[in-house]
């Protein structure tokens, strides 16, 4: 029996920020169990339906606003309680190196969001592909741009986030600025 390959997908993201949350979003603040039931429905999906293609874009997309806007307490509603967030290290310095290592739970998300914060004020993190590995894992590549605080200088920086999903929820984020390590991890190459 072969494994079928993951599906590579390009993202359109929106150029501007959205500022409010959009009525599906305003559903799963009130009603935060739909975001798991959801994410676990899309996540059955055949790996090469329209469907799911759509859903998960659709899901990564909407992910993406909601942090660029920092409605931190929605994003984490597609946590799980014991997510693991990891950023390894960077010989290239491209992470503050406060920042590298395991965060966990949603202290940990929090915590995570405040460092890249203090030292980006106007982070703003835009998904432009999404790398579908079928199951319970995307890897999605990232374009980051933002004005460091101390410097001043605006820094736009390429990336890979590899998520891997447990009933539902976000249980993990796996950071890479490199993409041979992030489809290492991945398991697309040897």
């Amino acid at each position: 029996m072969s494994e079928e390959p993951p599906a590579r997908r390009a993202v359109h993201f929106p150029t501007r920020v959205r500022r409010h949350r959009k009525l599906d979003e305003w559903v799963w603040s009130l009603v935060p169990s739909l975001i798991p039931l959801s994410t676990r429905t899309i996540l059955r999906l055949p790996l090469r339906s329209r469907l799911r293609y759509r859903l998960v874009n659709y899901w990564v997309r909407r992910s993406y606003e909601i942090v660029n806007r920092r409605d931190f307490a929605l994003a984490l509603g597609a946590q799980d309680s014991d997510v693991v967030i990891r950023y390894a290290p960077d010989p290239d310095g491209r992470i503050p190196p406060d920042l590298v290592g395991e965060y966990h739970g949603h202290d940990g998300f929090r915590e995570a969001w405040s460092k890249w914060l203090d030292a980006f004020a106007d982070l703003r993190v835009e998904p432009d592909e999404v790398v579908d590995l079928g199951g319970d894992r995307l890897l999605v590549g990232i374009r980051a741009v933002g004005r460091g605080t101390g410097s001043g200088v605006t820094v736009a920086q390429r990336g890979f986030t590899l998520y891997t999903f447990r009933e539902g929820r976000v249980a993990r984020h796996e950071f890479f600025f490199d993409r041979e390590l992030a489809e290492q991890a991945a398991g697309l190459s040897e």
